[in-house]
């Protein structure tokens, strides 16, 4: 009697899809009914949602439900049953798909949505890769519009979601777990989505590039070969942890991070081992089957993930092949080529070349470049004009400083990581570039503290971008940043809820006026869409 269909309402619900707009249900959803749903919209995170009414209570009262489905579309009419409910929240598995959408189409990933994995669990690592990239486009589109819903002023500037060259294989970074999964006891992959201590045991990736299918599976041969174990949350014990892959998209380089626990034995081949030789096996594997697959690997770690109860976890790492960094390029425009050195905890943006249009608008948007007859990107013909003083906030590890770097006379950067800053300024003297500073702290407090503000100087700031994570900008920032009171500031956002409200903050407490809205596809196959907007002072 414990099996979830016991569990479920012995009154399914049902209503006539039929019926024109939103339907209402004689009460509301409860975990364990099955119902059939007719799916209006995709939600930020790649959900489609049903919109119902209820008549709960005994009262009989209205109430509005959001049913959310993983792995539909609009338009579609999905069996689906409840798993959780929660002040208006629905969540459900799917179990039949009724009626498909005429933009559906067949993922390539062998992996994806519901497929090869019991229980209605997927791959956690796409959301959309069941439709077009046309299609995945135009529901970007209406996730930013329908962020500014408030704001129907914005509508005319929102500009087209620019496209990525290579929906497929354009990531950079991908971070692959073992575990165990289902019947198996080892697997390295991606856990399914909202399934954090389950791993799906991977054959193919679309996302990073074909090196994982010919690294993943063979690995993991291997490793149940010679008996290595995978670690284990539930038993709070085993070896391997994470299988960090790095890959430079314009410079071929590749970095592997093999992370384990911090003990210092492991079985291998049935004994116990010491780790270090345990984890430099697993290690020259890893370089034997990529090159003999023709991926050359620059650069090994072993790091150990030290977590003891009443203790600041941390990690020891070792190198056990190459220089300890790889490379990756930024060509900004016709202008400088950039180069990084990545350590395996920096950050860069996962999809390089998608990363090098975007810093491009940035600097469209801020006048610094723009489009010859021949609609290749070069500096801007007022270049004597170009700001004196520029402040990127939320800088990161530097990249959109030191892209502003060759057409301003000097870049301030703000970030709240020290690792980070120290970083960046390795990255600019390793570009030659030395009109930059950095400054490690919060944005807020590091704005009032001496040095910044002597830095400043009384000339004034001419350009200030900022990159906030995506809960946007506190208003103890934004106060700052009209305080410094640029005549243009560049919001690059992730979020574009976070960015439709600090529109609305920005218009109350400033002179600023939003000119344009310019999303980014960054990551295709997903629902995350990201945003240049232009704000400018208006003249007194």
């Amino acid at each position: 009697m414990n099996s979830s269909r016991s569990r479920r309402s012995k009154t399914p619900l049902s209503f006539d899809l039929t019926l024109e707009g939103v339907p209402t249900l004689q009460r509301g959803p409860k975990r364990g009914d099955e119902c059939l749903v007719k799916i209006n919209k995709l939600d930020s995170k790649g959900l489609g949602v049903a919109l119902v009414d209820a008549l709960v209570g005994p009262q009989k009262e209205l109430k509005s439900y959001a049913i959310r489905v993983p792995h539909t579309l609009p338009d579609e009419v999905v069996r689906v049953a409840v798993d959780k409910t929660r002040k208006g929240e629905v969540a459900t598995s799917r179990l039949e798909l009724v009626h498909t959408s005429e933009d559906r189409i067949v993922s390539q990933c062998p992996h994806f949505g519901l497929q090869n994995l019991e229980q209605n669990q997927g791959c956690g690592g796409c959301t959309i890769q069941s439709v077009s990239y046309a299609t995945q486009l135009e529901l970007k589109q209406q996730v930013v519009s329908q962020a500014f819903e408030d704001y129907p002023e914005v509508t005319p500037l929102i500009q087209p979601v620019m496209a990525c060259e290579s929906p497929l294989y354009y990531r950079n970074k991908m971070e692959f777990s073992f575990g165990d999964h289902l019947h198996t006891t080892f697997a390295v992959g991606l856990h399914p989505a909202g399934r954090r201590y389950d791993v799906l045991e991977l054959q193919s990736c679309h996302l990073l590039s074909p090196w994982v299918e010919a690294l993943l599976p063979a690995l993991s041969s291997w490793c149940v070969e010679h008996d290595v174990k995978p670690f284990s949350h539930a038993k709070n014990g085993g070896f391997l942890r994470q299988l960090m892959m790095r890959e430079g998209k314009n410079t071929g380089e590749r970095l592997v991070e093999l992370m384990t626990s911090a003990v210092p034995t492991a079985v291998f081949d049935g004994e116990e081992r010491e780790a270090q030789f345990v984890a430099h096996q697993v290690c020259e594997q890893i370089l034997a089957i990529s090159k003999d697959a023709g991926f050359d690997i620059r650069t090994v770690y072993w790091t150990q993930h030290y977590a003891k109860k009443g203790e600041r976890s941390r990690q020891i790492e070792e190198v056990v092949h190459g220089d300890g960094v790889f490379h990756e390029t930024l060509q900004i425009g016709t202008q400088k080529t950039l180069d990084f050195a990545i350590h395996p905890r920096a950050f860069f943006q996962p999809n390089t070349r998608q990363a090098q249009h975007l810093y491009e608008e940035v600097l469209l948007a801020a006048n610094l470049l723009k489009r010859n007859a021949h609609g290749e990107l070069v500096a801007s013909e007022e270049s004597d004009k170009k700001p004196q003083l520029a402040l990127d906030l939320y800088c990161g590890t530097g990249t959109i400083a030191l892209c502003l770097a060759p057409f301003v006379d000097r870049v301030v950067g703000v970030e709240l990581n020290a690792q980070a800053v120290e970083n960046a300024n390795k990255n600019a003297v390793h570009n030659a570039l030395g009109n930059v500073r950095f400054f490690a702290g919060d944005v807020a407090e590091v704005l009032e503290q001496d040095d910044f503000i002597s830095e400043v100087g009384e000339q004034g700031v001419d350009l200030v971008v900022v990159d906030p994570p995506r809960a946007g900008l506190m208003p103890q920032a934004i106060a700052h940043i009209n305080a410094i009171n640029a005549p243009v500031l560049v919001y690059v956002s992730c979020n574009p809820r976070s960015l439709a409200r600090d529109l609305g903050r920005l218009q109350e407490s400033s002179d600023y006026e939003l000119i344009s809205v310019q999303p980014v596809d960054m990551f295709p196959q997903t629902m995350h869409v990201e945003n240049v907007a232009l704000f400018k002072r208006r003249e007194s």
